[in-house]
């Protein structure tokens, strides 16, 4: 039977619909956050920044989007708002090694606003990350002395 408009009420079509909707506003948002890279390579943080938060707005669990707008706004001064991108990147739980980085940069934001505290709790959680695919920095520590002892060369 015809819905009013002369159009079949078809299940399989409006799937067919709403996947290209998906996949052309994942390639949008993927477009500008190639530019905003682009843009950040050039060192053009400012120009990078709209198009980095397009990409994040469009598909707001795109971490690796909220990551990079969080570097383009501590380029360009803007900490409380790069800390609440990465803040973003974490409660999406990316992979390990976007995870650390987001931890690192918090805790280097937090200790340049003079808050250590607040900035050792970042670096211990960077420092505990697994990353699996690199052998090299895939550790546990095994003591709070020894996480002490790497906090103090990174800080």
């Amino acid at each position: 039977p015809s819905q009013p408009g002369g159009h079949r009420n078809q299940p399989g079509l409006a799937r067919h619909h709403f996947l290209a909707a998906l996949q052309s506003k994942q390639a949008d948002a993927r477009q500008y956050f190639q530019t905003g890279q682009k843009l950040m390579q050039q060192g053009r943080a400012s120009a990078a920044h709209s198009f980095l938060l397009e990409a994040a707005r469009i598909i707001p669990v795109y971490a690796e989007a909220h990551y990079n707008l969080a570097l383009a706004l501590e380029n360009i001064g803007n900490l409380d708002q790069a800390k609440y991108h990465l803040n973003q990147v974490l409660k999406l739980k990316p992979y390990d090694g976007l995870r650390r980085s987001a931890e690192n940069n918090l805790g280097r934001i937090l200790a340049s606003q003079n808050r250590p505290a607040e900035a050792i709790l970042h670096f211990s959680e960077a420092l505990i990350i697994r990353v699996d695919q690199d052998p090299v920095r895939n550790f546990r520590l095994q003591s709070p002395l020894e996480l002490m002892e790497r906090i103090k060369t990174v800080l």
